[in-house]
């Protein structure tokens, strides 16, 4: 090491009479990272987010899920537990999910195209895969 610096290497810090010193936990904060693009990592996720495309049902599995929602018409009194497998449209990028959930069912809407179930959450004809019940 070279002798310009001896003078001052074993000396003890200045401390200012006007300021009072820095907590540590402040001091620390000062070198902390920062988001330099603010977004870019919600953005980083939200393109490699997966979806799916919506599958087009054919005129037979639409024919069946009909002829189920009919029958269950019937059993509304019995409050059947259905379990049902569906489209959830993505709400910000092309495509979506699908999920199957199974609930005591309400009412089958024909004017509104959508059955309701006893927890008043309902879902579209349209957005419906498929349609299980256990026989009353």
């Amino acid at each position: 090491m070279s002798d310009q610096y001896e003078d001052i290497l074993y000396r003890s810090r200045p401390v200012s009479k006007r300021h009072r010193q820095m907590e540590i936990s402040d001091r620390a904060a000062q070198f902390m990272p920062f988001a330099a693009l603010v977004g870019y990592n919600d953005l980083i996720r939200e393109a490699s987010r997966l979806t799916q495309e919506k599958k087009d049902l054919s005129d037979t599995d639409k024919e069946e899920i009909k002829r189920k929602l009919d029958y269950l018409q019937t059993q509304i009194k019995n409050k059947p537990l259905v379990t049902v497998q569906y489209f959830i449209q993505d709400a910000h990028k092309q495509g979506g999910y699908y999920q199957t959930i199974a609930k005591p069912l309400k009412k089958i809407d024909e004017i509104k195209q959508r059955i309701l179930f006893m927890d008043q959450s309902y879902i579209q004809f349209d957005d419906i895969v498929s349609v299980e019940y256990e026989e009353m």
